[in-house]
């Protein structure tokens, strides 16, 4: 369980946590939406429009990119032996977390 993982211990929101938390909420949003498209007179209504192009992009695309600029911060370090700017990534992570949410969260309500 992701959650359960973080549930008693000691976190420290580096910038590769932060985009694996960010995965997360954005695969639990996906998730949830995928709730009504798994309802077949709901996905008649929602089918061909904005939803499911959201509903989409939360899951495959964003979400899975999300996992690898995690692994990309997690990793380097340790194949490089040089450090990537933590308070960059965190503004790249804000700045791409918002970002994502003001996109497609719309998309859901069209």
């Amino acid at each position: 369980n992701w959650l359960g993982t973080l549930w008693n211990g000691k976190i420290q929101f580096t910038t590769s946590m932060l985009f694996a938390i960010g995965f997360v909420s954005l695969f639990v949003t996906g998730g949830l939406s995928g709730l009504f498209l798994a309802q077949p007179t709901i996905d008649l209504y929602f089918h061909d429009g904005w939803f499911v192009v959201a509903h989409f992009h939360f899951v495959m695309g964003v979400a899975a990119i999300f996992g690898m600029f995690g692994a990309l911060f997690f990793w380097f370090p340790k194949m490089f032996g040089r450090f990537l700017n933590e308070t960059l990534g965190k503004v790249h992570f804000w700045m791409t977390f918002v970002g994502v949410y003001l996109i497609f969260m719309p998309m859901h309500c069209t």
